[in-house]
């Protein structure tokens, strides 16, 4: 450790010099009168003596004095030059010295913080007015102000553009040498690993928030779902019993046109639910250019006259896996951004090819075959930032237009759902193309033919009805009751088990809706199967939540969908009574 001033040994030589000049003030008179009596001229002489052996010895203490005082001093300039270059040397606080604007020294760390050689220092090529970022040239501004005027800067953050155009989020300090306003030092602390940190927090909870809202969203598009399929099935089913009971009508056309009307309805409703997650998908086999080109009509008319729309189908792609409405609802959102970024008209291209990928030719994607559906368009383009969170829910580029940012959000949904990858590629003013990448699942499927109607079938049998929608209950009892079944109907859940534990005479089959205020459907068949074990059941829903069936035997058990047609659920009462739905 360093000496101070004060300590040993300088502090020594003072105790030394002090003893010293006691001793000789003290004593010296004395001695010498002692030894010399009555001798005025040897006094004298000695006196002389005495002075210059003072003189002398002061001198030399004063000289081991001032020696041991250099030595500290040395010392001292050794340690706080050390200790400067390890300031210098610090792989985290970057220092720099500036003259006339230019930077005239730098340690290693702020030139590897703004990524400039020492050759850029030596040649003068570093300009301190071009460190900051420009969104930050108003700091740098108040930081020169704040020298001119007081010598130093407050401490301050501020963006540094690095060479390679990389930023460095810094927070700093800077002082004038000697008070001279063309030259100072100053020193700049990187904390960008902090920034980002905190960006990445505040983003978390931003993505945590929106899917809060997102799942409130659901449930209320869930909600709404099947809400809207009990009516529909109520429209169906009138209609399609109105359509049964007036052959040779005019007015069987126009029920048909109710029909077609009710289907279209019935696929919307398949939207908001798969927007909810509470779809039952039906993936089946597809020809990826069949879909499109029966699609093509309906993108045309989305897209208006002023786009061009180009359907380029590869050859032998194949077929994927896949529910036929998703993929419909999938290059629609597409379709529809595409035609929103170029308001003045331009060209829409899908493309489909099929693809060998290995593991690193697609971000995300597995080796092996793929069919790729690409979007693209000529329109404005987006940005990196945007990119960046294009497929979060809630973000939106045309909120002043109605947007909602959730499009994207249930494109990427619905492709990662069965198993696929979707990436965007796009520069502002260059367009925009989206490829999105499915399982390849085989060659070519053929369309199959829709099967010939089968005349649905009545019976004897009791059936207990459990809906809680009045109208589609209603509808149903007048439906059974026509095919020549004897209907009970309950209201709820709870008012289908007090039926059936007053009813004395056998319950063939219960047909239930699965969510019910009071009593769910599952939870009134597991009661009802206590005293009727053998009871069949078909559950219906405007949505198949697996959660509802948990602890339910599925023996004997049917889940048919809403909307449905009269000759859907006689054809299916059927095969339930007659033993052939399957467990």
């Amino acid at each position: 450790m360093t000496r101070a001033l004060g300590t040993q040994p300088v502090s020594r030589w003072l105790w030394t010099f002090g003893l010293w000049s006691l001793f000789w003030v003290v004593c010296s008179d004395y001695l010498l009168h002692f030894l010399f009596p009555g001798s005025p001229s040897v006094l004298w002489s000695l006196e002389v003596f005495q002075g210059v052996v003072y003189i002398a010895v002061t001198a030399g203490i004063t000289g081991l004095l001032v020696r041991d005082l250099q030595r500290e001093s040395r010392r001292s300039r050794i340690a706080s030059e050390s200790k400067l270059r390890s300031l210098e040397s610090a792989g985290l606080i970057g220092i720099f010295t500036w003259r006339k604007g230019l930077v005239t020294n730098a340690n290693e760390a702020f030139l590897k913080m703004t990524g400039h050689s020492r050759e850029d220092v030596v040649q003068g090529k570093l300009k301190v007015s071009e460190l900051a970022s420009p969104e930050y040239r108003l700091v740098e501004d108040q930081v020169l102000l704040e020298l001119a005027d007081k010598g130093t800067s407050r401490i301050y953050q501020q963006e540094l553009l690095a060479r390679d155009g990389s930023r460095v989020m810094v927070i700093g300090g800077r002082a004038l040498i000697k008070g001279d306003p063309d030259q100072g030092i100053g020193y700049a602390l990187d904390i960008t690993p902090v920034v980002l940190a905190e960006k990445q927090h505040k983003d978390l909870v931003e993505q945590l928030q929106s899917a809060h809202r997102l799942n409130a969203l659901g449930q209320v598009a869930g909600s709404i779902a099947h809400d809207f399929n009990n009516l529909l099935g109520v429209i169906v089913g009138y209609t399609a019993m109105m359509q049964n009971g007036s052959k040779g009508n005019p007015s069987r056309e126009e029920a048909a046109a109710v029909l077609k009307a009710a289907e279209k309805a019935r696929a919307l409703a398949r939207k908001l639910l798969a927007f909810s997650r509470k779809q039952s998908s039906h993936p089946e086999l597809l020809d990826v250019n069949d879909v499109l080109q029966d699609f093509e009509k309906m993108l045309r008319c989305v897209i208006g006259d002023a786009i061009e729309l180009q359907l380029l189908a590869g050859d032998e792609v194949g077929s994927v896996l896949a529910d036929s409405t998703q993929l419909e609802q999938v290059v629609m959102n597409l379709v529809v951004n595409a035609r929103d970024a170029m308001p003045r008209g331009g060209l829409i291209t899908i493309e489909t090819q099929k693809r060998n990928l290995d593991s690193s030719s697609f971000s995300g994607a597995e080796a092996g075959v793929y069919v790729s559906i690409t979007v693209r368009d000529t329109g404005t383009g987006i940005s990196k930032d945007v990119r960046d969170r294009i497929f979060e829910p809630f973000f939106s580029t045309k909120k002043d237009s109605g947007g909602t940012g959730l499009g994207l959000a249930i494109v990427d949904d619905i492709v990662r759902q069965s198993g696929g990858h979707i990436t965007c590629n796009s520069e502002p003013g260059r367009g925009t193309e989206f490829t999105i990448l499915l399982p390849w699942a085989g060659p070519r499927a053929a369309k199959t033919k829709s099967p010939a109607p089968v005349q649905a079938r009545g019976g004897s049998e009791t059936i207990l009805l459990i809906e809680d929608g009045d109208d589609l209950r209603g509808m149903l009892t007048q439906l059974l009751t026509s095919l020549g079944y004897t209907v009970l109907p309950a209201r709820d859940g709870q008012h289908g088990v007090d039926i059936a534990q007053q009813y004395s005479k056998p319950i063939h089959l219960v047909l239930a809706d699965i969510a019910m205020p009071r009593l769910s459907g599952p939870e009134a068949v597991a009661r009802i199967r206590r005293d009727r074990p053998d009871v069949k059941v078909v559950f219906l829903t405007g949505f198949a939540d697996p959660n509802l069936l948990q602890g339910i035997s599925l023996a004997n058990v049917l889940i048919l969908e809403k909307p449905f047609t009269p000759d859907d659920l006689a054809l299916k009462i059927r095969d339930v009574l007659s033993h052939r739905a399957a467990a």
